[in-house]
């Protein structure tokens, strides 16, 4: 009798480099959505890359990725549009993605470059994270940010682009939006002397700024999965 192919797969990596042995050939033609826990190497992420029709790919429990497509500029994916990113990296990379739409982010302080993905649009933050960090530029190629209710600070850089604030749409589900300001170094004296630590400058209205104008905020709506 026909059956319908599987399009979803959740798996778990025990040990990296063995994607290709659990996966079989008919779920590496047919898996349109796939979600990794465990740790991953670059052998496993390039099994991840030659998957011909999948479009969503969850990593937030996957462990030691670097780099999603390894192949780098030889072999661009073509087929992944969403990616959540991992939540114990502080650093990921996702360049040569070129129909990458939307991007999930799972963590605190999670640094991502993105490079020619071109086609990027969303970028939604789960539940739980609470600050984006001083790091220019991070929101410039989004045209709409989602907010959760858990969102409390946002780095002043992070909505600034190359040529002024980001022209965006943000969502945020909360009835008060987050605050906008900046992460500066301050000098600290304790028990053990002074030293340098980095804290968070909290201005007044930020988001009533004229530099905001071209910014659309959205309060009390709840994010999309």
């Amino acid at each position: 009798l026909p059956t319908c192919p599987i399009t979803h797969l959740g798996i778990e990596v025990k040990e990296a480099g063995t994607l290709n042995q659990i996966i079989t050939n008919e779920q590496k033609n047919n898996i349109t959505s796939l979600t990794i826990n465990g740790s991953l190497n670059e052998t496993d992420l390039k099994v991840v890359n030659l998957m011909r029709n999948l479009e969503k790919l969850d990593l937030k429990e996957a462990k030691d990725v670097v780099c999603i497509n390894p192949y780098g500029e030889l072999l661009p994916n073509k087929t992944i549009r969403e990616i959540i990113l991992p939540s114990e990296c502080q650093n990921v990379n996702f360049s040569n993605m070129l129909a990458l739409e939307t991007i999930g982010v799972s963590t605190d302080s999670l640094h991502f470059s993105y490079g020619n993905s071109s086609m990027l649009n969303s970028i939604i933050y789960s539940e739980g994270v609470t600050v984006i960090p001083k790091k220019d530029n991070i929101l410039e190629p989004f045209d709409n940010v989602f907010f959760p209710s858990s969102m409390l600070r946002i780095s002043h850089d992070a909505l600034y682009t190359s040529w002024g604030y980001n022209n965006v749409i943000v969502t945020c589900n909360a009835a008060t939006p987050p605050v906008i300001g900046d992460w500066e170094w301050h000098m600290v004296t304790d028990y053990y002397g002074s030293y340098s630590k980095m804290s968070f400058d909290e201005p007044q209205n930020e988001w009533e700024n004229q530099d905001f104008s071209h910014t659309v905020l959205l309060l009390g709506h709840e994010l999309f999965d």
